[in-house]
């Protein structure tokens, strides 16, 4: 498998078992909710579009939810240097020595992220053909697509109830 079609797998991957606590940020009663709509909507995805025995899902299903922590926590780690930065910048700082710690911090997290998506998808090699992880891949990335426009949507939608929320309490 080329260079190319590994990371695009290890990305997809790395999003779709990211996903359940990117849409979960939600209030605490319906992240499980949430979390629960995702991984049925994983494993109709796997049986369905990946064409996966009941056997393989399982273990696609928990090499995918085995590095999902480290995933999480690695993800968190980059969101807020990122915000480390964009606040530097907003501020106009001209502390050096902040942007190249936020700098350092940013692309360790980055190498590291990366580095356990190539041991995730080594782990999927060991229970996927290269056809199941071609079929895999493929579902994999409509996938992705279909939580991001739900996750867009969801957004939309949020912003659209606090607007008006707002302006309901403002017009009392």
């Amino acid at each position: 498998m080329s260079p190319k079609k590994l990371f695009t797998v290890c990305a997809a991957a790395a999003f779709f078992a990211v996903a359940t606590p990117a849409l979960a940020q939600e209030d605490g009663s319906q992240k499980a909710e949430v979390q629960m709509k995702i991984r049925a909507l994983r494993h109709k995805m796997l049986v369905k579009k990946a064409a996966l025995s009941d056997d393989k899902v399982a273990k696609v299903e928990q090499t995918i939810d085995s590095f999902a922590a480290e995933r999480a926590k690695l993800k968190k780690q980059i969101a807020e240097e990122k915000k480390t930065l964009q606040e530097l910048l907003k501020q106009d700082s001209n502390d050096q020595a902040s942007y190249e710690g936020a700098i350092t911090r940013l692309r360790t997290s980055q190498k590291q992220m990366q580095d356990v998506r190539e041991r995730e998808f080594t782990a999927l090699q060991q229970n996927l053909t290269p056809k199941e992880q071609a079929r895999l891949l493929r579902a994999l990335t409509k996938f992705r697509s279909k939580v991001q426009k739900k996750l867009v949507d969801r957004r939309a939608h949020q912003g659209k109830k606090h607007r008006r929320q707002a302006e309901d309490d403002a017009g009392e």
